[in-house]
C-alpha cells in the first residue's frame, strides 16, 4: 500500500467513525495536528 493511499483511508475512516460528515480528506491536513491542547 502506497503511503498517499494509506493516508487518505486514515482521513477517511477518521471522518465516518467521528461522523465528521461535513468534512472531506482533503480538509483533514498532513501537516496539522488532530487535536488541540488540552
Amino acid at each position: 500500500m502506497e503511503r498517499e493511499e494509506l493516508k487518505l483511508q486514515l482521513k477517511q475512516h477518521i471522518i465516518k467513525y467521528l461522523n465528521l460528515l461535513e468534512m472531506t480528506p482533503d480538509d483533514i491536513k498532513d501537516d496539522q495536528p488532530l487535536f488541540g491542547e488540552g
